[in-house]
């Protein structure tokens, strides 16, 4: 078989094992498949075919190897494109995209280690994750409440992601927190609302953190008025 249809060959596994429902009596095969990521990771399976696989079958990420790995930690010790990361990252995190909390071997671990040891290498890793976060909340205000789900994940000695982080990932992080990436929101609701706008107090990060008043207008041509 030639490197890419063992490729296709694994993509098919994963399609399928999406397919089958739980109970199937084809499940454990489809299970074992689920490690083929770590082969594939290991030998040089080309990026963008690690990129479909994952798309096939995100779940692929929480499963361990024989050496209790996850495919993050081969993907980093094999070098990995910087793309593969980025997407085993948002695969790897105890919360999904939209804030719901989910089921990861050792919760945040993953985040956190990739976040204070690893020297910054894999910054835009993290500046996809928070992007991915942005991109899929309905406004805002909820974008940063998620980003804060990341930015409060608690590593073994009770400390927040944002407090051990490098410096460059916590700016990463901050920045993703804040409003329009300036305003830092003090309360989640706001101060005052109306038919045709949104009040909200904040602090400045661009004024030396000066409180103001920041008024959301409902449409574009009031707020031209």
């Amino acid at each position: 078989m030639t490197n890419r249809r063992y490729h296709q060959f694994l993509i098919s596994l994963f399609q399928r094992n999406r397919e089958y429902p739980p109970t199937c009596s084809f499940t454990r095969t489809f299970q074992v498949a689920k490690l083929q990521i770590h082969t594939a990771l290991h030998f040089g399976v080309p990026t963008e075919d690690i990129l479909e696989l994952l798309n096939a079958n995100p779940d692929c990420a929480a499963v361990l190897d024989v050496n209790g790995k996850l495919p993050i930690q081969v993907a980093m010790d094999k070098k990995r494109d910087i793309a593969v990361i980025s997407r085993l990252l948002l695969y790897s995190l105890p919360f999904t995209t939209r804030g719901d909390i989910k089921d990861f071997p050792g919760g945040p671990n993953m985040w956190i280690h990739v976040l204070t040891d690893t020297n910054d290498e894999y910054v835009e890793a993290v500046d996809y994750v928070l992007s991915q976060f942005l991109k899929e909340s309905h406004d805002s205000i909820e974008a940063v409440d998620h980003i804060k789900l990341l930015a409060e994940c608690r590593d073994r000695l009770g400390r927040s992601a944002l407090d051990v982080s490098t410096p460059k990932c916590k700016h990463a992080i901050m920045s993703s927190m804040l409003f329009n990436s300036r305003y830092e929101l003090k309360n989640r609701h706001p101060e005052h609302q109306s038919a045709t706008c949104v009040l909200h107090l904040a602090e400045d990060h661009n004024e030396n953190h000066q409180l103001v008043a920041l008024k959301i207008m409902r449409n574009k041509d009031q707020f031209y008025r």
